[in-house]
């Protein structure tokens, strides 16, 4: 390799440098903001639920949402998941009606109990869509506070549809997940019986 060509590649290799870190100072904050900034990502991990058994040794099947960051690198700061839109089908079993929901409201995070209200996400965590209590009349939405009006519960033979997004202080709102809850109004411990009983599926 001569002298001449060492020479010439060596400018076009500071020339680049030179237009990066240029462009890195002009545009670096809209390269970090779409490039690198959290992307939450909805999935449901189990449609069977979590079987437990309550203090007054009732049985409750929880419903969960998983909530990934695809950029486990660069947290989510004080996330949220909010409840924002409710349909409930008609007499048709058919078509969906919208409930009026005059603000959004926020699902509890799972283990509320120990866990905090707003929390900083990394690689994933888990929030309760809802849950249904052996004997009881209704699939419950699970929210920090439930107005008296509130219209997220499933009776037998019901259906509604759901719409939900991610917030954080970092970060647009995400896309918002529809799911589709359904109950025939039967109960079963086993948790394949149950996934026909009660059927929680996502919708496009």
């Amino acid at each position: 390799m001569t002298c001449d060509l060492i020479q010439t590649i060596s400018i076009a290799v500071g020339a680049i440098g030179t237009i990066a870190v240029a462009a890195l100072a002009i545009w670096g904050s809209w390269i970090r903001y779409y490039f690198m900034r959290p992307k939450l990502v909805f999935s449901l991990p189990d449609s069977k639920g979590d079987l437990n058994k309550r203090n007054d040794n009732k049985m409750v099947r929880y419903y969960h949402v998983k909530l990934s960051n695809k950029r486990s690198w660069s947290p989510a700061e004080r996330v949220r998941v909010m409840l924002t839109s409710i349909s409930r089908v008609g007499a048709d079993h058919k078509t969906y009606y919208r409930v009026p929901l005059m603000v959004p409201m926020q699902l509890t995070w799972s283990f509320s109990m120990i866990n905090e209200l707003l929390p900083n996400i990394g690689p994933e965590r888990y929030a309760d869509i809802g849950y249904l209590v052996e004997n009881d009349a209704a699939f419950l939405i699970s929210l920090y506070v439930t107005p008296g009006n509130f219209e997220g519960y499933v009776r037998a033979n019901d259906s509604i549809c759901i719409e939900l997004i991610a917030m954080a202080d970092n970060l647009p709102v995400s896309a918002p997940y529809r799911l589709e809850i359904s109950w025939d109004g039967q109960w079963s411990t086993d948790n394949d019986k149950m996934q026909s009983h009660l059927v929680i599926k996502e919708i496009n």
